[in-house]
This record gives C-alpha cells, structure tokens and sequence, in this order.
C-alpha cells in the first residue's frame, strides 16, 4: 500500500477490502450508474471471511452479488430491478422514504451505518474527486461514516456542483479502470405505447413535466412528439426525454 494525499491509503490488492469490513455492521453503497460493482464482487467472493452485514443503498446498477450471501442484509431505500424479485421484506427488505428526505433519516441516527463504499474519479491536482454521474445521496452518507472506502476508477465523469469529495475525506482507496454501468433502454411494449398515448392525451400544451423512469414514462415521453412548448421540472429522467429536448 502507499500514501496518496493526506489521508487516503491506497491498496494495490482489492481483497483487502474483506479485512477492512471486519468490525463494521452497516454499509452504505453509492448506487445508479455510480454502483461500485468491482468492490461488491469482491466483497461477495470473499463473504466467508466477513461478518454479517447490513448494505442501505438506492437502486444499484449491476448484478447485485450480494444479495446471494445469507449472512448480508440489504435494505433498499429504492428497489431496482436486479434485487425486486428478490425481495423477501426480510433479508432483502424495502425502506420507503422520499428522495428529499434521506439526507434527513441518515442525520437522525434511526438506520446506523458506519462504512460508505463509494465509486469516485481520480484525484485532480488539488486532491478533489468526484463523485461523477450519482451524487444524490451520497454527500450526506459520507458526512456520516465513521470510514469511507472508495473505488477510484479514471472511466468515472467529472460532474460539477456539489459532488466533490477531497481524499483526505477517503480512508481507503482501490483502483480499478472500468466502464461504469450502463442502464439499457427496452423496447416498448404495444400496451406500454398504448398506455403512454392514453396519458400523453391528458397532458396540455405548455405543461410542465415531472416524471419517473421506466417504460410507462418513456412511453408517454414518446407519445409527445406533436405536443408544443413544453417545460421539465423533474427529480430524475431516462433516454425517453432526449428526443423531446432535441426537438
């Protein structure tokens, strides 16, 4: 291992990551396109050597590896669709909680976790990483980790705004060169088309949109093509947006 900055101790073997869990009971793990994937892999390989442990995260991209370890609880915040029909409201168990107000349930103490394991660019030349494409959360989850391990990756987007973290804030630090994680559109069913033509008929011209991800949204995204001056003012989109702000 070597130094890098202040604080932030680099690890050349990733299975390291096994030793430094021990002690600890509640992870909490980026997620969206930002899962740190390499680090729940080897997390997961090497399971019989760690204790039990509670994961707290939002949707993860990915194959969700630990959801196959019985002695790993996962509690989502929201459920994507690599663990939904895994859930059994008991080892895999669902916490609902608006967007807004997760920043708010961390700060209280009431769901305790003392790991973040988050996926980060490399340091620029003032040491500031970022935590590139979602930031959501995650800001307020490092505030409140006792140690914070971080899969540094030079694939991983530089954002701008309020998604830095310098790596003296960062314990621990395993480097990996990979492509993030992609979310792939699906095909539209013909119902799902229908449903979203049966909606985009109730929405006006000049209508603000807020909208989720999924199919139904895209569908009715897609099912605006004819309406005019349309406004977004939304907490989250997928790919069905993209043709209507090129148009």
């Amino acid at each position: 291992m070597m130094r890098a900055g202040v604080d932030m101790i680099v690890h050349e073997d990733i299975n390291k990551i096994s030793e430094l869990l021990n002690g600890h009971q509640g992870v909490f793990v980026q997620a969206g396109a930002a899962t740190p994937t390499k680090l729940l892999e080897v997390i997961s390989e090497n399971a019989s050597s760690i204790n039990p442990l509670e994961f707290f995260h939002l949707h993860t991209h990915g194959n969700a590896p630990h959801q196959h370890i019985p002695h790993f609880k996962i509690t989502n915040l929201f459920v994507g669709s690599n663990l939904r029909s895994a859930m059994d409201y008991d080892r895999i168990d669902y916490l609902p909680c608006f967007l807004s107000e997760i920043p708010a349930l961390l700060e209280s103490g009431a769901r305790s976790f003392d790991v973040a394991l988050i996926h980060v660019s490399p340091p620029d030349t003032h040491g500031y990483c970022s935590l590139g494409v979602s930031v959501d959360v995650v800001i307020s989850a490092i505030k409140h980790a006792k140690l914070v391990i971080a899969q540094v990756n030079p694939q991983m987007p530089r954002t701008h705004g309020d998604g830095f973290i310098h790596q003296s804030r960062i314990d621990h630090a395993f480097k990996i060169d990979e492509p993030i994680e992609i979310a792939h559109p699906h095909e539209l069913t013909t119902e799902q088309e229908q449903i979203g033509k049966n909606v985009a008929n109730l929405i006006e011209n000049g209508s603000t949109l807020q909208m989720g991800i999924g199919a139904i949204p895209d569908a009715v995204l897609q099912a605006l093509s004819a309406h005019k001056n349309l406004g977004v003012h939304t907490e989250m989109f997928s790919n069905g947006l993209i043709p209507l702000l090129e148009s």
